[in-house]
């Protein structure tokens, strides 16, 4: 047999090409994920797999402990990623996460820039991944005990802490910026982030009813999906919203009856779980009313 003639050896095709390209840049993308996923292992930190739209994918049970009770670890969760499936991070104490939004204005990074702290400088001095639509995530360890912390300090900035979780660098739109261990939390960060012993007491208002709450709002059958870019912006929104009117069934009612209006934020499951946060959103110290102006959802 002429095996010129007869076409051996085979030629590889376009796309058998293409993939092995693609793959190479897969594994290339990935280099650095697992050195970071090892240092998040050793602040504490426990991985569960998520939706892409970030809500936690654990089969019914509780995302706290899941990587723990169900051996989901580092080498999980690279192959989930490398799939193309997101990772959530479990946040344990004495470690938070300043996550930095540019969804919408002001954004945080003009917050920092407002109150004279360089972002870059940051980013450049701890664990740092940045984030869809051009954010941030800086990691920080803290000190216990603690002042209680503020969810909300700055415009289009939240801090995630212990009872919380993050989407983690290596989930789709997730990256990685450094090899750094998270350090402590900064003194210039800490005015902001940590409620002082000379600051004012919030006088106590009383809480408005559920109608006073929809007269408040544009629409009371607000469309997560036109105002927000993705679960956790919502669920952040209805943790400052049940912070300024209390977790009563109504309150949840009115968020459940907004969800439902799409696809991606009406998984009956998630809520049922999620509600469980919510009820003890008494820690949180949210601002709803700021919250609901940068979102363009208040009238006045």
């Amino acid at each position: 047999m002429d095996i010129e003639k007869e076409g051996w050896p085979p030629v590889a095709s376009d796309d058998h090409a293409q993939n092995v390209h693609a793959e190479a840049d897969l594994q290339d993308s990935m280099k650095d994920v697992k050195p970071y996923l090892k240092k998040l292992r050793t602040s504490g930190i426990g991985f569960f797999p998520c939706k892409l739209n970030k809500i936690p994918d654990t089969g019914g049970k509780s995302w706290k402990g899941y990587g723990k009770e169900n051996g989901f670890g580092i080498f999980q969760a690279l192959d989930r990623m490398k799939d193309g499936g997101m990772v959530g991070g479990e946040l344990p104490e004495g470690l938070i996460v300043v996550d930095i939004d540019r969804h919408v204005k002001p954004d945080g990074f003009e917050s920092f820039k407002n109150i004279g702290i360089s972002i870059d400088d940051l980013k450049a001095k701890t664990m740092a991944v940045a984030t869809g639509g051009g954010g941030l995530h800086l990691y920080y360890t803290i000190d216990e005990p603690h002042p209680p912390i503020k969810s909300h300090p700055l415009a289009s900035v939240d801090i995630k802490a212990h009872g919380g979780y993050v989407i983690l660098g290596g989930s789709p739109g997730y990256t990685p910026l450094n090899n750094f261990e998270p350090q402590p939390l900064p003194d210039e960060l800490k005015i902001h982030i940590f409620k002082q012993d000379n600051e004012p007491a919030k006088s106590e208002k009383p809480k408005p009813s559920t109608e006073q709450l929809k007269k408040l709002l544009i629409d009371p059958r607000l469309d997560p999906g036109q105002h927000f870019p993705d679960y956790e912006s919502w669920f952040g929104f209805c943790q400052r919203l049940t912070a300024t009117f209390g977790s009563d069934f109504k309150t949840l009612e009115v968020i459940a009856t907004w969800s439902a209006l799409d696809e991606k934020y009406n998984n009956p499951e998630s809520w049922k779980e999620n509600w469980k946060t919510l009820s003890t959103i008494d820690k949180y110290n949210g601002d709803f009313h700021a919250g609901s102006l940068s979102h363009g959802l208040i009238q006045i």
